[in-house]
């Protein structure tokens, strides 16, 4: 999907990702006390703390890859405006996904991983 994004001329900047990294990051600290508990056992669970976790590089390519495919889904959604017309759009989209992933070839390197 990412791969596709860039054909079609979407481009999303490190800075963007930083921001919406910082977003994410803010409206997190918003969350109910529960929820927040729920991401820190999350946290435990990685042994990271929580300015690991924001600055990590998995993170960062995670909300990038994000972003890149968001953006290709508006292309998809630009042209709705009514529920009909979004409903289509996201089938339409949905479709173009299906049919990226069944044309994918997968190679696995080294089958003694899923031991």
């Amino acid at each position: 999907m990412v791969k596709e994004a860039k054909n079609r001329g979407i481009k999303v900047t490190d800075s963007e990702v930083k921001d919406f990294i910082k977003k994410m990051r803010a409206s997190m600290a918003q969350m109910p006390d529960e929820e927040k508990q729920f991401f820190n056992d999350y946290l435990q669970g990685l042994g990271m703390s929580e300015d690991e976790f924001w600055s990590s590089k998995e993170v960062f390519n995670g909300y990038k890859k994000g972003l890149y495919i968001g953006r290709l889904r508006e292309q998809f959604m630009k042209d709705a405006n009514t529920s009909e017309e979004i409903r289509k759009a996201n089938s339409e989209f949905e479709k173009f996904e299906n049919n990226l992933v069944e044309g994918t070839k997968i190679e696995i390197v080294d089958p003694d991983i899923f031991k």
